[in-house]
């Protein structure tokens, strides 16, 4: 029996064969290797800087109705503000206001020095040189002064400060307006002009 001689070309075509088979099994090999292999997270890092070359601001932490207020209260300014009133200040106006209405009605008690505190407002001048026996007269007065109406001058005039703060609503019992007035034998009777004017006589507060 003859043995076939074996051709050159088949030869070359039988290692070809064999490289794309090791070929195609080495993919087929890596591709089942892949599929069993997680994916490679990419995480983004923030740049510290912005292109402009400024600082990236922070995000502020986000706030809800139960993040506690830090202002303090209307009532806490006037607790301050009647903590910081002189003194000698307020047993003036307690005199002021004693001398001029010693009844009971609150309002009445404390417009006159609410009077006091308007024409400082309105003239530009300071409180203690706006209260002098020549424009009320119930500075003159010899009584001894009660013990309350020393609070309720302490707390007239701190209320006067928070309306200079630019609190609103802070309790006046006469309305900046009115300059003058004069008893009628039971209350005193306010008005915006020293002759005539719009009258205004104090009973609840505004």
């Amino acid at each position: 029996m003859s043995r076939r001689k074996v051709k050159p070309r088949d030869v070359v075509i039988g290692i070809v064969a064999v490289v794309l088979l090791l070929i195609l099994a080495a993919l087929v090999t890596n591709r089942a290797f892949a599929v069993n292999e997680p994916p490679e997270l990419i995480i983004p890092q923030a740049p510290a800087h912005a292109a402009s070359g400024l600082l990236i601001a922070p995000v502020p932490p986000k706030t809800s109705a139960d993040t506690p207020n830090t202002y303090p209260s209307q009532e806490d300014v006037l607790n301050a503000a009647m903590e910081a009133i002189p003194d000698e200040l307020v047993a003036e106006a307690a005199l002021l206001a004693w001398g001029e209405y010693s009844g009971s009605d609150y309002a009445q008690r404390t417009a006159p020095i609410w009077c006091a505190c308007n024409r400082a407002d309105a003239w530009g001048l300071p409180l203690d040189e706006v209260m002098h026996s020549d424009a009320f007269h119930g500075l003159l007065t010899k009584r001894e002064v009660p013990a309350e109406w020393y609070d309720l001058a302490r707390e007239t005039l701190a209320r006067w400060e928070l309306e200079k703060m630019g609190y609103i609503d802070v309790g006046r019992t006469l309305p900046s307006e009115y300059l003058y007035f004069s008893g009628n034998g039971v209350v005193n009777v306010y008005r915006t002009e020293y002759i005539g004017g719009v009258e205004y006589v104090p009973e609840d507060g505004i």
